[in-house]
Parts: C-alpha cells; sequence; structure tokens
C-alpha cells in the first residue's frame, strides 16, 4: 500500500487523513466562497496527488521479511 502494511495502520491514516482533509475542505470553502461539496472532493483529489507524489522521497528500503515465503520456493516445497 501507499503508506501503511498493516490493516491498523491503514485504518489510523485513513480517519487521520480523512478527517484533516475534510475539515480542510469546510475551511477552504467557507474561506473562499465555494461549494462545500466540490472544494472537500476537491481538496481529497489534491491531497491524495501530493501524497503520491511525495510517496517516492520518504520511502523505506524493501523490507526483508522473515516470515515471507517465495511463490517458486513453496512450489519445489522448500519453506523455511
Amino acid at each position: 500500500m501507499l503508506y501503511a502494511d498493516t490493516i491498523g495502520r491503514r485504518l489510523a491514516i485513513g480517519w487521520t487523513m480523512g478527517t484533516v482533509v475534510s475539515a480542510l475542505g469546510v475551511y477552504l470553502s467557507l474561506m473562499l466562497d465555494l461549494p462545500t461539496g466540490a472544494t472537500i472532493v476537491c481538496t481529497f483529489g489534491l491531497v491524495l496527488i501530493v501524497m503520491a507524489a511525495i510517496r517516492p522521497l520518504v520511502q523505506r528500503s524493501p523490507a526483508t521479511d522473515v516470515h515471507q515465503v517465495s511463490y517458486s520456493d513453496r512450489a519445489h516445497g522448500t519453506t523455511d
């Protein structure tokens, strides 16, 4: 996934970002006198683009998970 590997982290990021971006959309709607729904949707789109653009800058090196099994190894019966 984009920023998290576990379901708990994904939910926490989703809830937090949903709340923050919705509030930012409402704030921008009030300050710029724009329709609220459209402003929230556009704000979500912009934040998604920004988050995807900065993802390569904060990307970790590939994790070496000891629990990860190669599918080719499983086919040949050589699991660890």
